[in-house]
């Protein structure tokens, strides 16, 4: 797969899953989440190539230790390379692609992988991981349940972004929402200040308190919709 271009399939798969469980009939619940293995698989890969933050908070070393064969002496600070985890040979085949199929086992389940730490690692880990998972489910799952998102111009979306800080921070774009069904009219809506991740073809949540600007997105496109 190109890492610029929509993955063959990935969004019909997607549709498909939350059309099988819910019959578009009504809105995407955290109970559906078990059913949708393929969409919960997307949004570890989306988390897994494109990490909020590509570094964690500073922490500090309690007593002196070694880890990698490294010495790390009392109290000093200590980080995290998520985005190196992230894209490890190692632990991953073909990092730079972007494969949800990577997640699913044999059995439909999803797998672990312990490279995998966009909220951090062990008793730090960031209390705001099961919130930021919800939202993150939900809003995506109802969007892409109502809407089907492409680039305007037809052009390949990028899921590159630029560092700030510790932010990876997506680039402004702009997104083409045409809601499913007949005679539906289509939405041009310019996604900007809002910390997305924008990965084929799809705009997923991620992080804390994102839901809000989701939910204004939404009614945003759901008014230009139906004004017409």
């Amino acid at each position: 797969m190109n890492s610029k271009e929509d993955p063959s399939g990935c969004t019909d798969r997607i549709h498909y899953s939350k059309r099988k469980i819910t019959d578009l009939n009504r809105p995407v619940t955290m109970q559906d989440k078990r059913h949708m293995t393929y969409v919960a698989a997307t949004l570890l890969e989306v988390q897994r190539i494109a990490p909020v933050v590509t570094l964690t908070l500073p922490h500090a070393s309690t007593v002196d230790t070694k880890l990698g064969g490294y010495d790390i002496p009392k109290h000093t600070i200590v980080l995290f390379n998520i985005m190196a985890a992230h894209y490890d040979p190692k632990y991953w085949d073909k990092p730079e692609e972007f494969r949800p199929e990577r997640w699913i086992g044999e059995n439909n389940e999803l797998k672990k992988n312990e490279a995998y730490m966009p909220f951090s690692l062990g008793p730090r880990i960031c209390a705001g991981i099961s919130l930021a998972n919800i939202e993150t489910f939900m809003a995506f799952s109802n969007i892409l349940q109502r809407f089907k998102l492409e680039s305007p111009d037809k052009t390949p979306m990028t899921m590159e972004g630029k560092q700030s800080g510790t932010i990876y921070v997506p680039v402004n774009d702009n997104i083409r929402a045409i809601p499913f069904g007949a005679g539906a009219s289509t939405a041009d809506v310019g996604i900007v200040g809002v910390t997305v991740a924008v990965v084929a073809g799809v705009v997923v949540a991620a992080g804390i308190g994102v839901l809000p600007a989701f939910t204004d997105f939404v009614v945003l496109v759901v008014d230009d919709a139906q004004s017409h």
